[in-house]
């Protein structure tokens, strides 16, 4: 997400190509699926019209599980607002809720906890745009989705962070769990359930973990990042930071991690293995605090406001969906 703490997000420079040295080749190419089964591939979507909102109605199953069989997914324009609303442009059908507006949010439970999705949307918001996040869920199941639809883009920097959030979200002053934020000394594991991630698109995205490991407890500003640790699970067109810090494996899963600029604070670490390789698993959180701690970069001191999963587009359409984002410390 690369964001400003409660604020608009930073231009951050993607670089398009690896260097010429021994870094490994761009695991991203093509437009593909992670996690997702060929036999749940077909879709039948049916255009309707409910409260002002396009739906699109569904018959997508996630992974190798079913789906909810009847799902809701709105689509529309972005407001043109630079002020994040309270609950913005939120359409609650009972046990669903969807919202189109930038800067939109809403919470929704998963078992015992609650979750919050936020449509963070900052850059070239004038522009006609689709960005839309929606949540359904059961006593024991969810589904948690975001689409977007965006312009040609002559910018190396994303339109926005389209995510699922726990903890504590500075920039949307949400906070959904009374256990964050906290100093990384205080757990040696956080894990992140996630079964099955499925995601499709064109043009230019990326898919990632993202998480904020903050100096000290004064302040959520850009200026008290002690580290950003950006995992990215999936991308098209995107390069790899080409600045190299080193590699590590967590459940089972190889990463590289770099750098776009030296000094800066975001640490970006990447898959490496074959990405037709579906990502079903659990993810620690805390293997890669662990790698930046034996890098010198975090220190037991540092605070983890929470922990987020969602889309940055620069450019053409997509969506992602996952059924769950249970968190256990």
């Amino acid at each position: 997400m690369a964001m400003e703490i409660g604020q608009k997000m930073p231009k951050r420079e993607l670089e398009n190509s690896l260097p010429t040295n021994s870094l490994p080749t761009n695991p991203f190419p093509g437009n593909s699926l992670v996690g997702f089964s060929p036999r749940g591939s077909r879709r039948r979507f049916i255009k309707g019209v409910l409260a002002g909102a396009t739906i699109m109605v569904g018959t997508a199953i996630v992974g190798e599980t079913a789906g909810f069989p009847g799902e809701a997914i709105a689509s529309g324009y972005g407001a043109q607002s630079n002020t994040p609303p309270p609950e913005g442009g939120t359409l609650a059908l009972g046990r669903v809720k969807v919202a189109t507006e930038n800067f939109a949010k809403f919470t929704f439970p998963e078992k015992d906890q609650t979750h919050e999705m936020f449509n963070n949307t900052w850059a070239d918001t004038t522009s006609a745009h689709q960005a839309m996040i929606m949540t359904q869920w059961t006593a024991d199941k969810i589904e948690a989705t975001a689409a977007w639809d965006w312009p040609a883009w002559d910018k190396p920097y994303c339109h926005g962070y389209h995510a699922i959030c726990h903890g504590l979200e500075p920039a949307s002053g949400v906070n959904t769990d009374s256990r964050f934020p906290f100093p990384i000394s205080r757990y040696g594991s956080l894990t992140l359930d996630i079964p099955n991630v499925y995601v499709v698109g064109d043009g230019k995205w990326q898919l990632a973990f993202d998480m904020f490991l903050f100096k000290d407890a004064s302040s959520w500003s850009a200026g008290n990042v002690q580290a950003e640790i950006f995992i990215r699970v999936k991308a098209q067109n995107m390069g790899l930071p080409s600045i190299p810090v080193g590699s590590l494996t967590s459940c089972g899963v190889n990463y590289y991690c770099g750098q776009y600029a030296a000094g800066q604070t975001l640490y970006h670490f990447s898959r490496t293995d074959d990405p037709n390789v579906p990502f079903r698993q659990q993810i620690n959180i805390y293997d890669f605090i662990r790698f930046l701690k034996e890098k010198g970069v975090a220190r037991d001191s540092n605070i983890l406001a929470g922990v987020y999963f969602g889309s940055e587009p620069i450019e053409g359409s997509g969506s992602w969906r996952i059924d769950s984002f249970y968190v256990t410390l």
